[in-house]
């Protein structure tokens, strides 16, 4: 196989697993939205956060597979951060938007959101990091 053809391939099955990688960190934090056991207010709360920012790095990291790990930190992170400050404006809360738009725009301030926006990012670009070391060492290796 040449290697535009194993490059090909190779973003193909990168482009699915950010797929599936989103689609769990998805539901995921609908799951935290809707648990109720111990530290419910902590999973709701903060996990979602998290695990919300984690979903929309791997749909960028989909749609535009070559951005770098860093350009691809800072537009998320940039865009978490956006939507805590509208929030501290009350703006989403006084629109009474439905479920769904309050699930990614939220309704209440909080800046200990920052820190699980920041987690997130950071554990996205981890795993970014090791899925592009791995794609990487697979394609030197399919080149030997």
């Amino acid at each position: 196989m040449s290697d535009e053809g194993n490059i090909t391939d190779s973003v193909a099955r990168y482009r699915r697993l950010c797929l599936v990688i989103s689609l769990v960190a998805l539901a995921l934090a609908f799951a935290s939205k809707y648990y109720a056991g111990p530290h419910q207010r902590f999973a709701d709360a903060y996990l979602g956060d998290a695990f919300i920012v984690i979903c929309l790095y791997f749909w960028l990291a989909l749609l535009w597979p070559h951005l770098r790990i860093l350009t691809k930190s800072a537009l998320i992170s940039g865009l978490a951060v956006g939507v805590e400050l509208l929030q501290a404006t009350d703006l989403p809360a006084s629109l009474h938007l439905p479920a769904p738009f309050v699930f990614v725009l939220g309704t209440s301030y909080d800046r200990r959101d920052f820190i699980f926006y920041g987690l997130g990012v950071l554990i996205a670009a981890l795993v970014e990091k090791i899925l592009t070391e791995s794609r990487a060492r697979r394609f030197r290796n399919a080149n030997s």
